[in-house]
């Protein structure tokens, strides 16, 4: 998490270049988990699931994915955006599709792997919390 330190996300970007994708995944998991004190991941999520918003939904793909304000976590990066995206957010799209080009760079299936069961857990999202019916309701309005 950069919290808006100068050159933060530049000096994560260069030491992740230097590990496996692996490595980079599990050192994402393991400080995502160490947060579960921190408010302001959860409350974003659950005020999205409550209230879907695809501003919101594409506002913290970003954030995950540059590690402003909450963890850097790839994997929710790409939830958020996938969900973003399925309600026709372009940017989202794009930011999902760059994720694509991460993992296939890899040098192994750890991200293909996390970005699978990140889409599963849109699918589920979307599905089982009617987050297209909801976002489509309120865009009607």
């Amino acid at each position: 998490m950069s919290d808006g330190a100068p050159g933060a996300v530049g000096l994560a970007t260069k030491l992740e270049a230097q590990l496996p994708a692996a490595g980079v995944r599990e050192t994402q998991e393991v400080i995502l988990s160490g947060f579960p004190r921190d408010p302001g991941l959860k409350k974003a999520q659950e005020a999205i699931l409550a209230n879907p918003d695809i501003g919101a939904m594409r506002k913290l793909a970003i954030d995950t994915r540059l590690g402003r304000g909450v963890p850097r976590n790839y994997q929710l990066a790409y939830l958020w955006a996938s969900l973003a995206a399925a309600a026709g957010d372009r940017s989202a799209a794009n930011l999902r599709d760059d994720l694509d080009r991460m993992a296939l760079a890899a040098e192994d299936e750890s991200w293909k792997e996390a970005f699978a069961d990140a889409a599963a857990e849109a699918l589920r999202l979307w599905t089982e919390r009617g987050l297209g019916e909801a976002i489509h309701a309120a865009m009607a309005q």
